[in-house]
């Protein structure tokens, strides 16, 4: 089913500015060997009046970015052997090699589908301890149909989302192995994992409670005498991103900060806890139910293994209360569904797979995939960036499903065969890595992980220098970046999100609140637009 999912509708292109920030670390480092990022951003049209858009220029004189390196980390083994791809077969000679064509593309895309997968089989490993085969096969098989996963596995799949998910499996199944073997090398492993979880998306530095949760007290105190290689593990995982960081920003944290306030507009203003989970402006149950039935089967997982049951629990209230409160627009801007919570996919499989041993709960899983990827389809014509009332969406199933369900469906009829044939390449490649990776011994696993997180840390430190005598060349758009980011005093443009928001309530009958929206959005324009005249500066 996956591999099928994956050849109907698997999709090249990038979302900006999101899937653009972490996907620019690729070319910029293999083919410029830099951290420069301009001339990425002018390749994908977000430099406007010579003003970067969404990102300004840094005190380092680099262009910002608080999109993590991480996903690269993980896509960068499929995207160098897309670049022999390209270089090797006539047929794709012709394309410029300049990192964003076919084959490199969907190099990223089958990385990532790879990712995603391996959350389902991690997933089936770990409710193998209390379900059978078929329990937690159908569970796997609904999680990816039932949540974002397959979205961003396959569509968005330049995002983080997937590979965070697959960071967070890793983190909850090695904790999971510390209760049969707290020795030092798994402790050093689950520090890995948590490491490059956090690395990818910096939220996911909550599942440190993971393996302090799932042990009970005895294994706990077992644990807690390797806690040295737990701490060593977790900081050579997010070592890339605090040498990046330092190179972007000239501090290795600065990307936390500058992600904060990325992430939306005034946090914590504002505790949007029901429209999180019940809205449907990608509200988590009103778009994959299949996510409520999942948290229904966290408790029944308490009769099994009280101490993972916790541990889900807990994680996934935090995450609530995040997604809730830390980002004003808690519906994630362009976003199929609330995919912020990616990070509880595998506790949503294993809450599920309890479940499956009743034929009434397949039944209901079966129809909660349904109506998520009838959504799914309903993406092609629908602005997921705005909201939609159930009835809107309702409507749009018809019109969208009547454009047909093909191969790479998603993919210019043109390329099909050509997308085809890239991501049956990088299949291969990525078996004869796995092949490779799984042969050696268990205990080397997380040594050789290490040494290629190392050893692209010390490239990223390379590349980062070498860059710095380019800098010149970027001049005008560096002193045009910081007199916009002076002016108009953000790196983002809140007026969207601000717009979204006051239709969002208005919509909703909510007049009062929207109202009030509507004059923060014109304070702000017209403090803007003064400045800018002022300035005499053109806004992108």
């Amino acid at each position: 089913m996956w591999l099928a999912s994956l050849f109907l509708w698997a999709e090249a292109g990038l979302y900006r500015p999101d899937g653009a920030g972490y996907y620019v670390y690729l070319p910029s480092t293999w083919l410029d060997h830099d951290l420069l990022f301009f001339n990425e951003w002018q390749r994908l049209g977000l430099i406007r009046n010579g003003i970067p858009m969404f990102k300004s220029a840094t005190e380092t004189n680099h262009l910002g970015n608080h999109w993590t390196v991480g996903p690269a980390l993980l896509w960068y083994p499929l995207f160098v052997a897309a670049d022999g791809e390209r270089a090797i077969l006539p047929s794709l000679r012709s394309l410029p090699r300049d990192g964003f064509v076919f084959p490199y593309n969907l190099a990223v895309v089958t990385a990532s589908a790879m990712a995603g997968l391996g959350v389902l089989l991690l997933g089936y490993r770990a409710a193998r301890a209390w379900c059978s085969p078929g329990e937690s096969a159908w569970a796997a098989i609904a999680v990816w149909f039932g949540t974002p996963l397959l979205w961003y596995s396959l569509r968005d799949a330049a995002m983080s989302h997937a590979v965070s998910a697959f960071g967070c499996a890793l983190v909850v199944v090695l904790s999971l192995r510390l209760r049969e073997k707290p020795a030092r090398e798994a402790a050093f492993a689950v520090g890995l994992a948590l490491g490059f979880a956090a690395l990818v998306r910096i939220q996911n530095a909550a599942l440190v409670l993971v393996p302090f949760l799932v042990l009970d007290r005895e294994q706990r105190k077992l644990f807690l005498r390797s806690i040295g290689a737990f701490i060593a593990g977790g900081l050579l995982g997010v070592l890339p991103e605090l040498v990046v960081s330092t190179i972007l920003y000239g501090k290795p944290l600065g990307f936390v900060s500058i992600g904060v306030r990325a992430i939306g507009w005034d946090p914590w203003t504002h505790f949007w806890a029901a429209e999180t989970l019940f809205s449907w402006y990608h509200g988590l149950f009103t778009w994959t139910p299949l996510a409520l039935l999942a948290v229904i089967g966290l408790g029944a997982l308490w009769r099994y293994d009280r101490r993972l049951a916790s541990a889900a629990l807990t994680t996934f209230a935090i995450q609530w209360i995040a997604n809730a409160s830390a980002d004003r627009a808690f519906w994630s801007a362009m976003s199929f569904g609330a995919r912020r919570f990616d990070n509880c996919a595998i506790f949503f499989l294993l809450g599920l797979a309890v479940l499956m041993k009743h034929r009434l709960m397949r039944v209901l899983a079966a129809a909660c995939c349904v109506w998520t990827m009838l959504l799914f389809f309903v993406g092609r014509n629908v602005d997921l960036n705005a909201y939609q009332t159930f009835g809107e969406l309702v409507r749009a199933i018809g019109p969208a499903l009547s454009k047909g369900i093909g191969l790479l469906m998603f993919v210019p009829e043109r390329l099909r065969w050509t997308a085809a044939a890239s991501i049956a390449f990088c299949l291969l490649a990525s078996a004869i890595l796995l092949a490779a990776f799984l042969t050696l011994p268990a205990r080397l696993r997380s040594t050789v992980t290490a040494l290629y997180l190392a050893g692209m840390t010390a490239f990223l430190a390379w590349s980062g220098a070498n860059g710095a005598r380019r800098i010149d060349h970027y001049w005008p758009i560096i002193e045009r970046s910081r007199a916009f980011a002076v002016v108009a005093g953000s790196e983002i443009g809140e007026q969207s999100l601000y717009e979204n928001e006051a239709r969002y309530l208005r919509r909703c009958g909510r007049i009062e609140e929207a109202t009030r929206t509507e004059k923060e959005l014109a304070a702000l324009m017209q403090r803007r637009t003064a400045a800018l005249r002022a300035a005499g500066i053109q806004a992108p």
